[in-house]
């Protein structure tokens, strides 16, 4: 199988270039395409230029082309049609969208964007998605003034990544090409996603900066400069920013023998290329390790990755070089700065790959805690508001400095303030600030007349005799630390601390006798006083609070490292120990709180206690031979992982139980489906027969009601002649009967007569009303039963 060498560069996407065509026009040098060709990362058909002409364009090529980064060359943002462009809120959508992805932008020297006779700050930049700092126009001549570092800038990729910027060589360059810059950055503001990496501070100017980008921590990638450095040419520096915009810092270096051709290796670098993360390979061999080193030592890597190679006989000279890289890391990989990732290449069919480095997260709360610790002394506060803090956490960032753990070192002038705080020879006539004050003087003052004061007055205070035994622990544990007067306060020391009580000691005073144990390097002492600390925790595991536990627990680390170095047995107090400092590191490591704000801290959100806590985390993890936090972190996420394939294997077989269930219902549901199907089908054949039987029923109903008309009509005739032969009868045989009685009783006539004519009645009309009704009552019973009839038949 046949591999292609990824050269340097090839990774590289399209650029664009914004370019002005007026001052290309009338001045070859304002084109810069010739210079950035012969970069060895760029190529020619890599460059897309934009000119008023078709700057409209850019919007689109930003998300439909691969372009990895934005150049705007020298005074390119003074030309009013790209001005508007790049100002119209069109554009700074998609431009934000473009930079949030990872892509970069360089702005270089843009003079002319600010107008003619303004000399105050001017928003030149306001394009950009986040707040950034304006031009400002200079009124003096552009040769003044120097180009310095800022106290935190000088390890920063853009000096010494590919190349090794030279700020002496910098400042003639720019000189001699008539103009050191002509308009400076406004940083006056405090701005927490720009960094300065560049400025002026020559004749006590401030807040000019010269170069600024942001932050690591910003989502976005943007370099501004205000030094010409494209029209003027300049090489070192500007490549080293394109590189920057395009790359980001180069946080992995990859180290392969490229003779020595694995297609799991070259699977994994196309996988790289495909993620589009950035690396710097570097060639197995002499020139190129020297580069290396370079490269690591001024901080440009953090990663380093080691390709498999064949170590046999024929390659002695490669395994050198590899243990020279071991070695070399060695320093680097213990004081948490370097991650060592590798593929143990044997005959074995099962490759061992290792990771050596520390645990980053407290390495990594340690460098923010140093930027904001920075910042509170820059504006000349104390920190945590107090002089005794602010001395506390110097001393303990001192010892993370003599461990090589500290990112950055607090300068003289940045700790000055605190200093000129204190004018006389003691802090408020008392021994245990003084003590700190001697600390402070010893390690920033540049009087060394205030610091023989300050210690005269401390010797006099504990010859005199007048002072508290637990102050005077604390002054002599600062002469020893400071190795001042080193005889006296050793014969003082001891003396003081041989005939105490231990059990009678609160946390602070134990403290501090612990400290006098150490510097006398006494393993009695030291036996004695950590004893007394077993019956002072808490349960909690804590001593008082997590700052005093913090400050324990960095003791009784240096009381272990003095006893492993002892020749007599200390086997049973280094178990004591351990036993103390386990749980509380695991306490503090519990309690750490990511701070919410830019200005809090992780532990108490105070300065002091975050250190100390820090402190004591990477002092426990530099006595460790193996990465213990890392194990964790890979076994939690190992298990993590066999969990959820057994909840994914155990919602697998729910689902296959489901899949079975619902095999089974969908069987019945058919079944049910052709019983239905049954059903409605002989329901619909009854609702047949039944439409069937109501239309005979309606048939024989209107039979019926024929049937029912006819025999009422029968019934009522019949009846009719019924009543009139009933009355035709009862009136003959009435007739008869009063004919007869008449003719026997002839009176009973004439008294009838009487009668009638007395009470006015009329006989015949009387007899037919009687008549009548028995024919009406007659009539309407025949009626009724008819009508009941037909409504039981509706």
């Amino acid at each position: 199988m046949k591999f292609q060498n990824l050269k340097k560069g090839d990774r590289l996407g399209k650029i664009a270039l914004i370019q002005s065509q007026v001052y290309m026009s009338y001045s070859t040098k304002t084109d810069i395409r010739p210079l950035l060709e012969s970069f060895d990362l760029i190529k020619s058909e890599d460059l897309i230029l934009y000119t008023a002409h078709n700057i409209s364009r850019l919007k689109h090529d930003l998300t439909d082309r691969e372009i990895s980064a934005v150049i705007f060359s020298s005074n390119s943002l003074s030309e009013k049609t790209i001005k508007e462009e790049v100002g119209s809120e069109g554009f700074k959508h998609i431009f934000d969208g473009f930079l949030a992805q990872g892509k970069g932008c360089l702005i270089l020297h843009q003079l002319n964007s600010v107008p003619k006779n303004v000399y105050e700050p001017f928003p030149s930049f306001d394009f950009l998605p986040i707040e950034s700092p304006k031009a400002v126009r200079r009124r003096e001549d552009a040769t003044s003034g120097d180009i310095k570092n800022t106290r935190l800038s000088e390890n920063h990729p853009l000096f010494h990544y590919p190349n090794t910027v030279s700020l002496d060589e910098l400042k003639q360059f720019c000189i001699k090409k008539k103009g050191l810059y002509w308009h400076y950055l406004d940083n006056s503001e405090p701005r927490a996603e720009w960094e300065t990496l560049l400025h002026d501070e020559s004749n006590n100017q401030a807040g000019r900066a010269l170069l600024m980008a942001t932050r690591e921590s910003s989502k976005y990638r943007v370099v501004i400069s205000s030094l010409n450095l494209d029209w003027q040419k300049e090489t070192n520096l500007l490549k080293n920013l394109i590189k920057f915009v395009i790359d980001g810092k180069c946080n992995t270096a990859i180290i392969r023998d490229k003779t020595n051709k694995n297609m799991a290796f070259e699977f994994f670098i196309e996988t790289l290329n495909s993620l589009n993360y950035r690396y710097q390979e570097y060639e197995l061999s002499n020139t190129e390790m020297d580069d290396f080193k370079k490269q690591i030592h001024q901080g440009t890597h953090s990663i380093v990755v080691l390709a498999p190679t064949e170590l046999n006989g024929e390659n002695q000279g490669k395994k050198e070089l590899i243990e020279g890289i071991d070695d070399f890391l060695q320093p680097y990989i213990t004081s948490g700065k370097i991650k060592y990732i590798g593929i143990e290449s044997n005959e074995k069919s099962l490759k061992q790959f290792f990771v050596a480095g520390r645990e980053k997260s407290a390495l990594k709360i340690l460098q923010d805690t140093e930027i904001k610790i920075h910042g509170i002394l820059k504006e000349g506060k104390l920190i945590d508001d107090s002089f005794w803090n602010s001395v506390d956490t110097l001393k303990v960032h001192k010892s993370l400095e003599d461990h090589n753990l500290a990112f950055t070192r607090f300068t003289n002038d940045l700790v000055q303030p605190i200093l000129d705080s204190v004018t006389s020879d003691s802090y408020l006539g008392l021994l245990v600030p003084t003590s700190a004050l001697l600390w402070l003087r010893a390690n920033y003052s540049v009087n060394q007349v205030q610091c023989l004061q300050t210690i005269n007055w401390i010797k006099e205070a504990l010859v005199s005799g007048d002072e508290i035994e637990s102050e005077c622990i604390v002054a002599c544990n600062t002469f020893l630390e400071l190795k001042i007067e080193t005889e006296f306060a050793t014969e003082k020391l001891r003396k003081l601390i041989s005939h105490r009580d231990f059990k009678s000691l609160n946390e602070i005073e134990t403290i501090h006798c612990i400290k006098a144990a150490i510097l006398l390097r006494d393993i009695h002492l030291i036996r004695q006083f950590v004893t007394a600390l077993e019956s002072k925790r808490n349960q909690e595991n804590l001593w008082i609070d997590i700052s005093i536990s913090a400050n324990i627990v960095n003791l009784l680390l240096e009381a272990l490292i003095i006893l492993k170095e002892h020749e007599d047995s200390t086997e049973d107090l280094e178990k004591t120990i351990e036993n103390l400092v386990f749980p509380t590191i695991i306490i503090m490591q519990k309690l750490s709180k990511q701070p919410e704000t830019d200005n809090e801290f992780h532990w108490d959100n105070k300065a002091n206690t975050t250190l100390k806590c820090v402190s004591a985390i990477l002092n426990f993890e530099e006595l460790m031979d193996i990465p213990v936090t890392e194990m964790v972190q890979s076994l939690v996420s190992y298990s993590q992982t066999g969990h959820q394939i057994i909840d994914n294997k155990t919602a697998l077989n729910i689902i296959e139980d489901y899949r079975k269930d619902i095999s089974i219902l969908n069987q019945k549901n058919t079944e049910l489906e052709k019983q239905l199907k049954e059903e409605i089908r002989r329901k619909s054949e009854l609702e047949e027969v039944k439409q069937k039987l109501l239309v005979k029923n309606d048939q024989l109903v209107n039979k019926n009601d024929e049937y029912e008309d006819q025999i009422g009509k029968h019934v009522f005739r019949l009846s009719f002649w019924k009543i009139i032969i009933v009355l035709g009868i009862v009136s003959t045989l009435t007739l008869v009967f009063i004919a007869v009685y008449m003719i026997n009783n002839h009176k009973a006539f004439l008294d009838m007569i009487d009668f009638y004519n007395k009470y006015k009645v009329d006989l015949l009309k009387t007899i037919g009303t009687i008549f009548t009704g028995l024919i009406s009552i007659t009539t309407t019973n025949i009626f009724r039963k008819r009508y009941r009839k037909s409504g039981e038949s509706m």
